[in-house]
C-alpha cells in the first residue's frame, strides 16, 4: 500500500468508511492528516513527514514510543518511522558488485568535454618534455 492509500484508509478508518465524512471532516486543528485525507498532495507537505507526525500524537509523542508501535493492524505503520517501506532494495552480492561496476563505467567513461582536456594536457606534456630534450 502507498503513503497516499494509507492515509485515505486511515481517514475513512477515522470516519467509519464514510467518503463523505471524510471529505467534511473539521478536525483540521487536530489531525495531521487532515491536508492529505483526500488522496490530492499538497505542495511542500512529505507524506512520510506528516504520517511521522500523525504517529507521534497518536503515541507518547516521543519516537521511542512511535518506534515500539503495538498497533500493526493500523494502515499508517509501516510508515511510522518517516521513511517510505516500498524503496528498500534488497540486492544480491553479485547485483551489487554488477551496480558497482556499471557505476563505475558510467563515471569514468569521457565526454567529449574530458577528452578535449585530456587531449590538451597531453599535448602539453609532450611540449614541454620536447623543449626539454631541446634545451
Amino acid at each position: 500500500m502507498s503513503a497516499t492509500k494509507a492515509i485515505r484508509t486511515k481517514c475513512l478508518d477515522c470516519c467509519l468508511g464514510s467518503k463523505n465524512e471524510v471529505k467534511l471532516c473539521a478536525s483540521e486543528r487536530i489531525c495531521a492528516l487532515h491536508p492529505l485525507r483526500l488522496g490530492k498532495p499538497v505542495e511542500g507537505m512529505s507524506r512520510l513527514k506528516v504520517i511521522r507526525e500523525y504517529c507521534l500524537g497518536c503515541s507518547e509523542g516521543t519516537s521511542k514510543a512511535v518506534s515500539e508501535c503495538e498497533f500493526t493492524d493500523c494502515p499508517l505503520y509501516a510508515y511510522r518511522l518517516g521513511k517510505n517501506p516500498n524503496r528498500k532494495l534488497k540486492l544480491t552480492d553479485e547485483q551489487r558488485k554488477d551496480r558497482a561496476n556499471r557505476l563505475r563505467e558510467a563515471t569514468t567513461k569521457r565526454t567529449p568535454v574530458k577528452r578535449y582536456l585530456a587531449e590538451q594536457t597531453q599535448e602539453a606534456i609532450a611540449s614541454a618534455a620536447y623543449a626539454k630534450e631541446s634545451t
